[in-house]
């Protein structure tokens, strides 16, 4: 379960009776995905070059621009998706959370996560909720939401089998590196990088599949 989860159930996300898949809450965004899914639809072949070279450009950028990156990647910044955890409620950027709150994407999140572990009991699966820290979580802590209290109360409300928690292992790289956020994140990301995926594979592989 991902920060991000938030902001795409309370302002990103709707369904629509007349297109099949779920789009963005914004008349041009929904025009533009459903443009994009017909393209996809009859262009495979042109899809797959074009990904091949918009790939090929952004890892020629980046090599260009790697210097530039390192240093900016040293300020752990801010985002507005995860401002919830670290900033006063009063003080959240209201065009950001312009048509809900946080409030209302952690409702949706229950909802949905209680229906999902509903169909896993209903075919005898067992069900498990995974929580890993954004850079500014590790750095600037959960001091007006608790990301890590949530997914433990999510976990006995959907009655998982069990909730596995990374923070404590991302955590020993922020006091091991002074230098940290390159060791688990993408440079100038949110996202992890392979070190910080195999820390999350790791602990699922030891706590849900072994």
């Amino acid at each position: 379960m991902d920060i991000t989860d938030v902001d795409d159930e309370a302002n990103r996300w709707v369904i629509k009776n007349d297109l099949k898949y779920p789009v963005i809450i914004n008349n041009k965004a929904e025009y533009e995905i459903k443009k994009t899914f017909n393209y996809k639809k009859h262009f495979k072949m042109t899809r797959l070059l074009i990904y091949n070279l918009n790939k090929t450009i952004r890892n020629l950028r980046k090599e260009i621009n790697e210097k530039k990156f390192i240093e900016e990647d040293k300020v752990i910044g801010k985002t507005n998706a995860g401002s919830f955890t670290h900033t006063p409620y009063d003080k959240l950027d209201k065009n950001f959370w312009s048509k809900n709150d946080y409030k209302e994407g952690i409702k949706s999140i229950k909802n949905k996560v209680k229906s999902i572990s509903n169909l896993a009991n209903q075919i005898n699966s067992e069900f498990y909720i995974v929580i890993f820290p954004w850079p500014e979580t590790l750095e600037y802590g959960e001091n007006f939401f608790s990301w890590q209290n949530f997914g433990f109360e999510l976990c006995q409300f959907s009655n998982c089998k069990k909730l596995i928690n990374a923070f404590s292992e991302f955590e020993k790289v922020k006091k091991n590196f002074t230098y940290w956020k390159k060791e688990i994140y993408f440079l100038n990301d949110i996202h992890l990088n392979p070190k910080g995926n195999n820390i999350l594979a790791e602990m699922i592989y030891n706590q849900a599949l072994k």
